[in-house]
């Protein structure tokens, strides 16, 4: 099961605005400040191995690098770099393995083991991006343009459910734009097309990067959601919190 961490304004504990607005009662004075979310479980404070330093070094650029591992960045706070926090940013997909109650588990990275092997394009539910909330409540990058970190620990996460909006149950969906492209894989070969107005079925999902694509047959794929696609969505399948801006 996936689920988006909800930004600021689809939060109850923000009173659905920002975490900057003057208005908020836990206004935080900041014009811009990162829009974190805390797991809950593990030991809420960890040190990277070196695998893990190394991966975060690979995934961003120097500007990026530097200005996610300096003190007080939002993922690194009282301790030095390379002591982080454990906690994500708003609008990252998470991938739940169990729900009890209101804790749901989620996948994250082993901080004992070789961590090397993952990007964001292949593994969004473990490599995240930083994002900062400006006053109005829209999600943004960071200063620096595109930071990623990594789901790390050592024990169980879990987040509470009402900080997370649960991927759309599967079902029938009507497709809204002409020629939606039928791939063998997510982002795979082409197949064939689907003409609007068509219904489609949707029987399980798969995650790359910003993409969301949902399988509607034994080898049949269909973007859900695109950045390519004018307005992202291809069917009527939607959430509210979509993915973290890429540019």
């Amino acid at each position: 099961m996936y689920a988006r961490l909800k930004p600021d304004i689809l939060q109850a504990k923000w009173l659905y605005m920002s975490r900057t607005n003057p208005r908020n009662p836990r206004h935080v004075k900041l014009i811009q400040a990162p829009q974190t979310i805390r797991f809950s479980g593990g030991r809420g404070l960890i040190r990277l191995r070196a695998s893990g330093v190394n991966l975060i070094r690979r995934l961003n650029t120097l500007r990026a690098y530097s200005y996610l591992t300096r003190k007080a960045s939002g993922w690194v706070n009282q301790s030095p770099w390379p002591r982080v926090e454990q906690l994500s940013f708003a609008n990252n997909v998470v991938e739940i393995t169990h729900i009890v109650g209101n804790r749901c588990y989620i996948d994250y990275l082993d901080n004992r083991r070789n961590v090397s092997g993952v990007n964001y394009y292949n593994n969004p539910t473990l490599v995240h991006q930083f994002t900062v909330v400006d006053q109005e409540g829209r999600t943004l990058l960071p200063p620096k343009g595109l930071t990623y970190m990594i789901v790390v620990a050592e024990s169980p996460l879990w987040i509470d459910i009402n900080e997370l909006e649960l991927f759309p149950e599967f079902g029938t969906y009507e497709v809204l734009v002409p020629h939606l492209s039928v791939r063998d894989s997510p982002n795979g070969s082409w197949l064939r097309t689907i003409q609007e107005e068509t219904p489609v079925t949707i029987s399980e999902y798969s995650v790359k990067g910003s993409e969301v694509w949902g399988k509607i047959g034994d080898c049949e794929w269909i973007a859900l959601y695109h950045p390519s696609v004018i307005d992202k969505y291809t069917t009527t399948w939607v959430m509210e919190t979509p993915p973290p801006p890429m540019w």
